[in-house]
């Protein structure tokens, strides 16, 4: 088996160079939209390429192209692609999405009524590099369907109702980290084959090798190997894919970076809420010390209180004794107390 080196299309030089290739374009998105592509065109505008306020790369590339559905008809849509080679919140994907949806250009001026315009159909495709959680599948579409009161599905297409047609979008999920050319059962998996980024080159990132009985008989699958291959060798190219490696560096470096300093930040709140929960504990058995010593002393007054109130007793007693003219040695016998305690009384 012989393998031929392409250039590695996560790469967003490699994507775009890719994409720019119109029969090649029309390869990919004709397999990844499951029907018919005639005439299509890459459109250019602002959204080209852009970058985050973090320096998130995001590539943006948009087409206006014309499909055949399943019934023969044909429709003119526009199809947006957002490539993300790092994980990126969803947010900035609903605000090109919104530009989308508010841009004058993604409308036609109806034959029969030049004075109004119906917007046309919009298809998103995500294309990303790291995978979402709850998705299995390396590719998974998203349709909207109509239906009535009694959640019946209606029995009409969206693309049939101007209004509702006018108001939603297609969108297509592709996870290029769950791509495996291992596994090639359709004509999709064949032309995302290339993708696969298990057939990375080991000594070198940027690009990929692919399995030549994959694509010796298939004329489509073949226009996007020759691409990547010039691709490959194009030194623009090679270019932005060397500025990519040295931002992932940076960019990677950053993330170890700022995580390292989080892991310490958390390192030492966890110490300090140790010691608070040590410092609190200590708090509480002093607390708890505290309140024992305070029953104690409650408990020492009342002996002393009960004690004063016995002396006193007996020193009546005592007085009450020697007034009958009874000895001490008597008065100590009859209330079984010390002589010692009566003699006290006595000497008073």
């Amino acid at each position: 088996m012989s393998r031929t080196v392409i250039a590695n299309p996560i790469y967003d030089s490699v994507f775009k160079y890719l994409m720019e290739d119109i029969p090649a374009a029309r390869v990919l998105l004709s397999a990844l939209l499951q029907r018919k592509i005639g005439e299509i065109e890459l459109k250019r505008n602002e959204y080209t390429r852009t970058k985050t306020k973090d320096e998130i790369s995001v590539l943006r590339v948009d087409f206006a192209a014309e499909i055949f559905n399943d019934d023969g008809s044909r429709e003119l849509v526009t199809i947006e692609i957002q490539k993300t080679y790092l994980s990126t919140e969803i947010m900035r994907f609903r605000r090109y999405l919104a530009a989308h949806y508010s841009d004058e250009t993604n409308a036609i001026v109806l034959s029969d009524r030049p004075n109004r315009k119906r917007a046309l159909h919009i298809i998103t495709i995500y294309l990303l590099g790291h995978e979402v959680e709850e998705l299995d599948n390396a590719v998974t579409y998203v349709y909207p369907r109509m239906y009535d009161q009694n959640m019946n599905e209606i029995d009409k297409k969206v693309n049939e109702v101007e209004f509702v047609d006018g108001l939603v979008h297609d969108m297509i999920v592709v996870q290029i980290p769950k791509i495996t050319s291992a596994k090639v059962v359709s004509h999709l998996d064949r032309i995302l084959s290339v993708f696969d980024q298990r057939n990375i080159v080991p000594s070198c990132q940027r690009e990929l090798t692919v399995d030549d009985s994959t694509y010796t008989d298939d004329a489509d699958i073949d226009r996007i190997v020759r691409r990547l291959q010039r691709a490959a060798s194009d030194e623009d190219v090679r270019k932005e894919m060397e500025i990519m490696d040295e931002y992932q560096t940076l960019y990677d470096n950053y993330v170890k970076e700022r995580t390292d300093q989080q892991n310490k930040i958390k390192e030492q709140m966890e110490q300090l809420a140790a010691k608070d929960n040590q410092l609190a504990q200590q708090e509480t058995q002093l607390a708890q010390q505290e309140t024992q010593l305070a029953q104690q002393e409650t408990q020492l007054a009342q002996q002393e209180t009960q004690l004063a109130a016995l002396n006193s007793v007996i020193s009546s007693a005592v007085s009450a004794f020697v007034a009958s003219g009874k000895s001490a040695e008597e008065i100590a016998t009859l209330l079984n107390i010390p002589l010692d305690d009566v003699l006290k009384v006595t000497r008073k």
